[in-house]
C-alpha cells in the first residue's frame, strides 16, 4: 500500500536539511554518539503550542523531554510505567540535576477534566488517565481560589501535586535529599510569561529576569 506524505512534512523535513542541519551537524551526531548530558528533565504537556524548548530557549541535547496529556505523573505504584522509567533513565543514566513539571494555562487536558467527562466508550484511556487530576483539583479548591478562576487555579495546583508526587518515590526522594537533583514547579502563563513554584511561601512566581 503506497503512503502519501504530507506535503508539511516534506516541507519541514527540507528546511531542516537546508537550513537547521548544517549548523548543526556535528552537534547532531555528538549527541547520537552517547554525549548527551541535557540540564533537565522536563515532565510538560502535550498541547502543540507548548513547547519547553521553545520557551526555555533550549537547544538540541539540553533537555530530556517527557510529554502527556496535562503533564502528569501517575502515582508510584499505578502501572502507566513508562513515566516511572524515564524517570529512572533521566536519573541513573543521565544525572540530570534538575526535573521540572511544566504545566500552562488554557491546558486542553483541564478543559478536558472540568468540562464533560470524557466517554468511558469512546475515550476510555483519557477518561482513566483524567483521574490523575482529581487531586490536583481539590488542591485547587482548597488554597488556590486566590488566582482567580478555576482552571488556573488547577494548573497551578495540578503542577504541585505531580512535584509530591514525583518526590514520593524512594529514587527521586534520595536524589533530591543528597542534592543529585532539584524539582521545579514552573507555569508558562497566559500572558506568555513564566512561573515557578515558591515552597516556602507556597504560591506561584514570575520568574526573574534580572
Amino acid at each position: 500500500m503506497s503512503v502519501e506524505l504530507p506535503d508539511v512534512l516534506i516541507d519541514g523535513y527540507r528546511r531542516f536539511r537546508e537550513e537547521i542541519l548544517p549548523g548543526k551537524k556535528e552537534l547532531l551526531e555528538k549527541l547520537m554518539h552517547g554525549h548527551q548530558k541535557p540540564w533537565a528533565m522536563v515532565i510538560t504537556c502535550s498541547d502543540s503550542w507548548a513547547i519547553p524548548e521553545v520557551i526555555l530557549g533550549a537547544g538540541p541535547g539540553d533537555l530530556f523531554v517527557v510529554r502527556n496529556v496535562a503533564n502528569m505523573v501517575p502515582p508510584p505504584d499505578e502501572k502507566e510505567s513508562e513515566i516511572w522509567a524515564a524517570i529512572e533513565f533521566a536519573i541513573y543514566r543521565l544525572q540530570v540535576p534538575y526535573l521540572i513539571i511544566m504545566g500552562h494555562d488554557d491546558c486542553d487536558g483541564m478543559k478536558a477534566s472540568l468540562g464533560r467527562p470524557p466517554s468511558e466508550e469512546r475515550e476510555p484511556f483519557l477518561r482513566h488517565w483524567l483521574t490523575y487530576l482529581e487531586s490536583g483539583k481539590l488542591l485547587a479548591d482548597r488554597s488556590f481560589s486566590k488566582i482567580g478562576y478555576r482552571r488556573k487555579s488547577v494548573v497551578r495546583a495540578n503542577v504541585v501535586v505531580q512535584l509530591e508526587r514525583v518526590r514520593s518515590h524512594p529514587l527521586v526522594y534520595a536524589a533530591t535529599k543528597t542534592g543529585r537533583m532539584t524539582l521545579l514547579g514552573m507555569v508558562y502563563n497566559s500572558e506568555g510569561g513564566l512561573e515557578f513554584y515558591d515552597e516556602e511561601r507556597e504560591e506561584f512566581l514570575p520568574v526573574p529576569l534580572d
